[in-house]
């Protein structure tokens, strides 16, 4: 499994994820039983169980491992960029390049996780969101004028359309006509069409609220606060009478009050 070497040290636990993905890819979870697996890495069925508690926590373990790599990969791709465009094209050819190189992989990740037991599934779902929260957080600063939610639908498009060459190309992940180095940037470059599309020119800019700090009213006022009738019939501003430009409410009692005490 060349992207993910730092997973796949050559041990049987491993070779029996690798001929799993295989089979689960090309006969479905359900299509491949526990004899299945054992052959295609040379031992009997039961000899499984010394590495997995059965075919649901093989299933499990494989996708975990994915999710996994995915995030990691994904997060190290952020990190170590200079700025958010040189970020997007890391995620980018960092995806395209796990999607060609494990299409048996793909497949069983988009297709089996429903056949995932919780608390697993939960977990995998959990890895999943946190990667597509990558590449909206490189978006959102690449557009800051687009809602986020704009921004993660145009990702989880953008990686599903990543993830369909596997079916696309017959689950060999080879190019079909084209070599594997022109079908990697023809992948890249159509993803990165389809996020551009979520920033178009005609999008209003999204309007910050306005921000509050504790013990003060926010300067931003709505129209019918922002003016009330003074005196003489003018509009005046609601803090100018505050200011002490205009009598409040109750003063004209209060100035009898003080010069009935000075009478007495």
């Amino acid at each position: 499994m060349g992207v993910m070497a730092g997973t796949s040290n050559g041990t049987r636990r491993e070779e029996i994820l690798d001929a799993a993905a295989v089979l689960f890819a090309s006969r479905g979870f359900h299509g491949a039983s526990i004899d299945d697996l054992g052959a295609a890495v040379g031992l009997s069925g039961p000899a499984i169980y010394r590495h997995f508690s059965g075919k649901e926590d093989l299933l499990a373990q494989m996708l975990l491992r994915i999710s996994q790599h995915l995030h990691d990969e994904g997060t190290r791709c952020v990190a170590a960029a200079g700025d958010p465009a040189a970020a997007l094209d890391a995620l980018l050819r960092s995806h395209v390049a796990f999607s060609l190189s494990q299409p048996a992989l793909i497949v069983v990740h988009g297709r089996e996780l429903a056949n995932v037991a919780e608390p697993a599934r939960r977990r995998i779902r959990r890895l999943q969101r946190l990667y597509v929260e990558e590449w909206v957080g490189v978006l959102a600063e690449l557009s800051p004028q687009v809602p986020a939610a704009r921004l993660r639908t145009a990702v989880h498009a953008a990686i599903g359309l990543l993830n369909s060459t596997p079916y696309a190309l017959g689950g060999s992940g080879g190019g079909g006509e084209l070599d594997p180095g022109a079908t990697a940037g023809l992948l890249v470059d159509m993803a990165r069409a389809a996020l551009r599309s979520a920033a178009p020119a005609s999008l209003p800019a999204v309007r910050e609220r306005p921000r509050r700090r504790r013990g003060y009213r926010s300067k931003v006022l709505t129209e019918r606060e922002r003016f009330t009738p003074g005196r003489g019939g003018r509009i005046a501003p609601r803090h100018a009478r505050r200011a002490g430009s205009g009598p409040r409410r109750g003063d004209h009692g209060r100035d009898r009050s003080r010069a009935h005490l000075r009478g007495a």
